[in-house]
Formats: C-alpha cells, structure tokens, sequence
C-alpha cells in the first residue's frame, strides 16, 4: 500500500507541477503569485503530502481512486459505503490526464485552461444543468470519445466510470440513488471536463400525444392556479436540448395536463419532479411509432411504404409553410394526419431514449377517431406503442398511463360511434396490458369543443394513476 502511495503521489505531483508550468506560462504570472493563487499548484516534491493533505476529500477523493486502477498490475474495483469505482491499468501519464481537469477546475475561470488538445467529448442532450437523475432505478449514461479513455462521472460522493471501446463508445452504469441528493456534477474524460450545475434526484416523466397534451396553460381554465402553485415547488421539465426550472413566467408555455400532473406529483413526493413533453397537434397515433412496430393489419401495411415516399415528405414540408384547415392539409391525400408515419417517433422519442424516465403518460385518439374501423384498429397501434416504448427505454414494465378521450360530438352518427370506440378501445387495451392504468375525464368534456380548457383535475387524475402504478412496484 505505501508502494501505491508513493506512486500514486509521484504521479499527482508530475500532473501538478505540469499544471503549474502550463498556467504559469499562459498567464505570465510568477510562481509566488501562482502559488497565493491556487494552494493545490506546488513545485517541490518535499510539497506533495501538504497538497495531498489540502486538498481534503476534495482532490484526494477524486483523484487517488483513479491512481490506484491505474498503477496496479490488474483490473481493480474499489468498493465502500458511498461509491464502487472500476477501472483498469492504462498508464500513468492517462492517470495523470484525468488529474490534470480535476486540479484545473478548481482554477478561477479567467485563468483555467484547455490541457486536454482533444477533440470534445460527445454527452447526452439531457445532461445538462438542473438535470434530474432518477431515484432508486439503475441508469445508464453514455457517449462517444477518443477509443481507450476513461470516463468518470461524480455526484454527491458517488463516482462511477467505464472505459470507452476501440471505436470510443463509452457506457456509465450508474448505482441506485436516493431522494434528495443534489449537487453539481463532475463529469471527466480524457482530459477533459464538465460540471453540469444544480443536479438533483428525482422522478421524470415523459407526456406525449397530440393537441390536448400540447394544450399550454395560458389557454387552461386554471391558469393562475398553476403560476401559483410552480412558484413553490421544485418541478423542471426537458425540451429536448436543456433542462429548465419551471417558473411563474415560462410556465405559461407548457403544457398544462403535464404541469398539473408534475405539481400533484411534487406535492406527494414532495421533492423535485421532471417532464418530458413530446406532443403535437393534429397527429395520428402512426407518426408515434417506428415502421418495424407498424400492425400488421391493412392500416399497417398501407401506411409503412409511405414513410420514406418523396411526395409524401415534399408534402409535409410544404403543410409546415402553408398550414391549412383540417382535412385540406396535403398530407391528407394519403389519409394521414399532420405527420408523416414514424416522423414524430425518430424526432421526439427515440434520440431520447436513454433519457432515464420513471413511467410514461399518453394522450391521444383524438386523431385515430374519423371512423368505427379506424377506431377498432387503434387496440393494435396503442398496444405496440406501449411495447416499443417499453423496449427504447428497457423497461418491460414501464408504467404507462392512459388518459382516455372525454365527451364530444364529433358532428356526424358515424364521427360519435368512432370516437365512443375509441375510447372503448382505450380501455380494453388497459385491462389487456400489465402496468398500465386508464384516466377516466369523460366528465370533463366539452361537447362543442375538442380542446376542453379544464386540464387540473385532468394532471391530478393522471397523477393518482401514476402514484397507483408505482406504489404497486
């Protein structure tokens, strides 16, 4: 062990003095102002133990662990109460690459530098500042890098790490975590660097669909209940680039059965609560789902060929520019709604599918209602979409929760038998499948109006399924 020691604290001093050298050089500064600077920089070697010393749990408990995988003569995993650590023998001078971000970090800003010379590392589109990390289920994080480099991610004193493969693919398991961790978080690689700021634990769900999912809350019945109420909680929502805290302001925006589902959920758990919303408007259940999942059925069939179809997609290119009423939109033609089939899976659902959720919320039909035939085959689709969910996310029983459509006159006999079957249908599909639950808002309807502005009590019925279906787990 004091052999380790020794060369771990040889190869700590090498990547220190190395830092010193290059900072020193880059800012002009003299070594006496270098070092008031930044206690951790030293030039002697008599030095190292008071820097080892100083730096505390601080660098000690990021970079030793490191050191140890990299000098012993085999594969090491380094166990205790707060983190597992594996990584394998590389070199020294790697070892010394992780140190040097790990030091540099704690650099004032105008004097950090760029050590690494490598080309950035490629991280998920949700790792980002004010992030959730789910509770109590394992996750995966990964990423792309240079082949052969380790990747190490830290949060409130649990370090996980992987090595990226020959074509510099990396993979972090990531342990069970608890509610109510937050921090920063210290991601390393190669030399590299990020602190995503403000991670906290807790639940993410994605909500998805079409119009009444999209359906934001300045347009909602209650409005300033919501603007209240996000004021107090800790609820923060994925748009698919970034995270963002909800606030008075930009909640507005958002859409209202999610944000009414997430203040019930954060109220109970009382902790942070995340959303995903993936909804647009006017679309039919097809354009959810990836061709390989398509029914096998005539809608199915029809419908598959027509997803890679040059008209089609000049054809809905040209309804984004020239949006027209329902039913004279070009995509029509092929008795498809405001999406080409599958385009709205491979852009909104399956880029994200390593996006750690704790259940799925859908609502949708309104779209898949036009007549009874079309309304009967929708049991197929929804149960395939709940399956292909299940699979992206690698989750055989993820909780999935229905809200099935509320009264409205579609105008026509034919219209109300189809949407009466639809949501017929929606509900055989609940009692056929496991893990699933049914919202029930007939009641909170309108019949004149396909977009009813009461979405509260539509989020907190949801949020009573969801709480039925996890408490079950």
């Amino acid at each position: 062990m004091k052999r380790i020691f020794l060369l771990s604290s040889l190869v700590l001093l090498f990547a220190i003095t190395s830092c010193y050298q290059q900072q020193s050089k880059q800012t002009g500064a003299s070594p006496e102002a270098m070092s008031n600077m930044h206690p951790y920089l030293t030039t002697g070697y008599h030095d190292i133990d008071k820097a080892l010393r100083n730096a505390s749990g601080d660098i000690v408990s990021n970079i030793l662990p490191l050191s140890y995988g990299y000098m012993l003569p085999d594969p090491f995993t380094i166990n205790s109460e707060k983190h597992e650590l594996h990584t394998r023998v590389e070199s020294s001078i790697m070892f010394a690459s992780e140190a040097y971000p790990l030091i540099n970090n704690k650099i004032p800003e105008g004097v950090r530098a760029n050590l690494s010379g490598q080309e950035p590392v490629k991280l998920p589109a949700w790792l980002s500042d004010h992030m959730l990390l789910p509770i109590g289920i394992p996750f995966i994080m990964s990423g792309m890098s240079e082949p052969g480099k380790v990747a190490s991610i830290r949060f409130d004193n649990i370090t996980a790490s992987a090595l990226s493969d020959e074509n510099g693919a990396w993979e972090i398991e990531f342990p069970y975590l608890k509610p109510g961790m937050n921090g920063d978080l210290i991601f390393t690689c190669g030399g590299q660097v990020k602190v995503i700021k403000s991670v906290a634990t807790g639940d993410t769900w994605l909500c998805s669909g079409q119009s009444n999912m999209q359906f934001n809350v300045a347009k909602s019945a209650e409005s300033m209940e919501a603007t209240e109420a996000v004021s107090t909680l800790d609820i923060r929502y994925f748009d698919g680039i970034g995270w963002k805290l909800v606030t008075g302001e930009n909640v507005k925006n958002l859409s209202a059965v999610a944000i009414f589902f997430a203040i019930e959920i954060a109220r109970r758990q009382q902790g942070p609560v995340g959303i995903f919303v993936a909804a647009r408007g006017g679309t039919s259940i097809d354009a959810w789902l990836p061709g390989k999942a398509f029914p096998d059925n005539e809608s199915g069939r029809v419908k598959r060929p027509l997803i890679n179809n040059p008209e089609v997609l000049k054809a809905a290119e040209e309804d984004k520019k020239d949006f027209r009423p329902w039913g004279q939109h070009r995509l029509a033609q092929w008795g498809l709604s405001r999406a080409v089939p599958s385009s709205l899976y491979e852009e909104l659902i399956k880029p994200f599918g390593d996006l750690p959720i704790r259940g799925a919320v859908w609502y949708q039909g309104e779209s898949n209602a036009g007549s009874v035939k079309q309304a009967k085959e929708y049991r197929l689709w929804l149960g395939n979409l709940i399956s292909e969910y299940r699979r992206l996310w690698g989750s055989p029983a993820l909780p999935f929760v229905i809200i099935q459509l509320p009264v409205y006159d579609p105008g026509t006999p034919e219209t109300r038998k189809a949407w009466a079957e639809l949501q017929n249908t929606q509900a055989s599909v609940v009692r056929r499948t496991k893990n699933t639950e049914l919202v029930d808002i007939k009641d909170l309807g309108d019949l004149n109006d396909i977009h009813p502005a009461r979405k509260k009590e539509v989020g907190e019925r949801t949020a009573d399924k969801a709480f039925k279906l996890i408490d079950a787990k």
